[in-house]
């Protein structure tokens, strides 16, 4: 097995992720493969055998919240159980060490693990890694059609109430994925996002976010403010998000924490079915003195 590092993808190299993603989805449609990124702050560490790539893993510099290593990682189903992923993980570990500079001399890492990937999870174990969320991907099928009219008190977010979309993120989620800054900036740079304010009795009462991509819808950042909890608004809005979506739509997926039960059970309760458990493992390891 011959192992490989790149910051600067070639056609070839682009051309043999993508071919590893697709035999990785074959196997595991809910998976989330390496793709290959021009990113230039992402550097690619590759396992190699009779010249085909059997396995690839990618290092960015993720700043969201607080500054960590994201890694993503794809092995050939037909390699995997061969120990790829630790090699892969440990060169990975020690260029990261090596170029890389936080506070408090350590260096954090993001990992996200599906269920297909539970082979990982000993690996990171090892490295003294824990479970620091969980994300459900849930689905409802829309195949079988059913006329949705769109409910008094839904009105699309125009770009003069994106302040008004940012302080509606604060006030409805415990925990604000995102700033506000970053949260407008988010939206002004996302053209293909619609947005949605939820009214009630004239008061903005709830948003949600939705993408389109050929047959499918993403509800994103769905939600209702704290004060008009429990008078049936979520389901109205959820009506609402049928109602807006075009005929060609066949099925609507969501994203929800494992933190936040209620909106899981509301989701079931409406008809969503759950098709993934997504962990993020977090771990942490030394800077080396230079």
């Amino acid at each position: 097995m011959k192992f490989t590092q790149s910051s600067a993808l070639t056609p070839a190299l682009k051309q043999a992720i993508e071919s590893l993603a697709s035999r990785c989805l074959a196997a595991d449609p809910q998976c989330s493969p390496v793709w290959a990124d021009d990113d230039t702050d992402t550097v690619f560490f590759f396992s190699w055998e009779n010249q085909v790539l059997t396995g690839a893993l990618s290092v960015s510099l993720y700043e969201e919240a607080a500054p960590a290593l994201l890694i993503s990682a794809s092995v050939d189903p037909d390699y995997r159980g061969k120990g790829i992923f630790r090699r892969l993980l440990e060169k990975a570990a020690a260029y990261a060490q090596k170029h890389y500079t936080f506070s408090e001399h350590k260096l954090p890492f993001s990992c996200y693990i599906n269920g297909s990937c539970s082979q990982a999870i000993p690996v990171l174990d090892h490295l003294g890694a824990y479970c620091a969320s969980r994300e459900f991907l849930l689905s409802l099928d829309l195949k079988k059609k059913t006329a949705f009219e769109l409910p008094a008190g839904f009105e699309a977010a125009a770009s003069k109430d994106l302040n008004l979309l940012a302080s509606l993120q604060e006030a409805c989620f415990d925990y604000p994925p995102q700033s506000a800054a970053a949260y407008i900036s988010m939206l002004s740079e996302e053209p293909s996002l619609s947005s949605y304010v939820v009214w009630y009795k004239k008061r903005a009462a709830g948003l949600f976010h939705l993408l389109l991509s050929e047959n499918t819808a993403y509800l994103m950042g769905f939600a209702i403010h704290p004060d008009f909890r429990r008078q049936g608004l979520a389901v109205h809005a959820l009506n609402a998000v049928r109602a807006l979506l075009p005929e060609q739509i066949s099925s609507l997926r969501v994203q929800v924490a494992d933190r936040n039960p209620v909106a899981y059970h509301l989701y079931l309760t409406y008809g969503f079915c759950t098709q993934e458990c997504v962990c993020e493992y977090h771990f942490s390891l030394p800077v080396q003195d230079s």
